[in-house]
């Protein structure tokens, strides 16, 4: 299940709160009941559980925006239904129009699915309830970045960065866009202070492997991946490290990782899964050669006689 943020779980046990109060809609209370049912759900993994509670919620007090807002980020997160979960989010934000995660969740939804313009609205407005929400002013630099406004979207992620410094995802996209710009430098800088700030992680070791890659830094790069590695089960860093190894020339580790790769690889991504096929026949192919070619060296060295290469009659055997 999706692990969209949750924090508002103590604000709906607040209103639970007020609802038991003399005067308060037993339905509203029953409501609020259920979407807090529906958090706890959600919180234990079970998408379709909560998904159930916060649609009965929805359907008792058609006034509690929350219990469309929740129903939402399962309709987009966990069913992938997103016209769905776009009308559930347009319909709380009617209810409340000034509830910034439901105006951050519609702005990042939009710029995914590629209207950056109409999302940088929902986000705008999102800021303009809370200017500390680090993951909207992320996604502002997204869209800013997807419409050729490339100074503000470095603001926007720097923005985000210094509102959340443990915001990873920031880091990786102001890099990447330097990279984009052949400023390999400054991406580097932006990912090691992201690794300063939030120890290993595997996203910037990445990064990081792929820019030296580029700079032929080779052995640095297989150091990074590994590290990457070493934290992470995303099958595209092994992939990474088993390409390094093949531009370093050690056939043994490539075909290692080129397995495992193989073995741990989104069935989707087919064209990657053909390279690594490839490459790793390639790598066997050289295995095979460099073990005759030891196997020869030996015999030669005991005065013995090579195997003949590929069923070929040696001469002595000819009259």
């Amino acid at each position: 299940m999706n692990t969209a943020p949750r924090h508002y779980l103590a604000l709906v046990a607040a209103l639970a709160l007020v609802a038991t109060l003399p005067g308060c809609d037993k339905n509203r209370t029953e409501s609020i009941k259920l979407v807090n049912d529906g958090i706890r759900a959600a919180n234990a993994g079970n998408a379709e559980s909560a998904y159930g509670y916060f649609t009965r919620a929805a359907r008792i007090d058609p006034e509690n925006h929350r219990a469309y807002y929740e129903a939402a980020l399962v309709d987009i997160y966990d069913k992938n239904h997103r016209d769905d979960g776009m009308a559930r989010l347009e319909t709380a934000e009617k209810l409340a129009p000034h509830d910034r995660d439901v105006l951050f969740q519609l702005g990042r939804t939009h710029v995914v699915d590629g209207r950056p313009e109409i999302g940088l609205r929902y986000l705008t407005r999102a800021l303009a309830e809370d200017p500390n929400y680090a993951g909207a002013h992320y996604f502002q630099g997204v869209a800013l970045e997807a419409t050729g406004k490339y100074d503000d979207a470095d603001k926007a992620f720097r923005e985000a960065i210094a509102c959340d410094p443990t915001y990873v995802p920031a880091f990786r996209e102001l890099g990447l866009m330097y990279e984009q710009f052949d400023a390999l430098d400054a991406a580097r800088g932006v990912y090691e202070e992201g690794l300063r700030v939030n120890g290993e992680d595997p996203d910037l070791l990445n990064n990081l492997g792929l820019l030296a890659m580029q700079q032929g830094k080779t052995k640095d790069a297989i150091a990074l991946f590994e590290r990457a590695k070493a934290r992470s089960e995303s099958p595209d860093t092994v992939f990474n490290l088993a390409f390094a190894y093949v531009q370093d020339g050690n056939v043994r580790d490539a075909y290692r990782n080129l397995g495992e790769y193989i073995n741990a690889a989104d069935p989707t991504a087919a064209e990657q899964i053909k390279v690594a096929h490839m490459l790793r026949s390639a790598m066997l192919e050289e295995l095979r050669r460099q073990k005759d070619e030891k196997l020869e060296q030996e015999l030669e060295q005991q005065g013995g006689v090579a195997p003949p290469a590929d069923g070929a009659v040696p001469d002595s055997a000819t009259p």
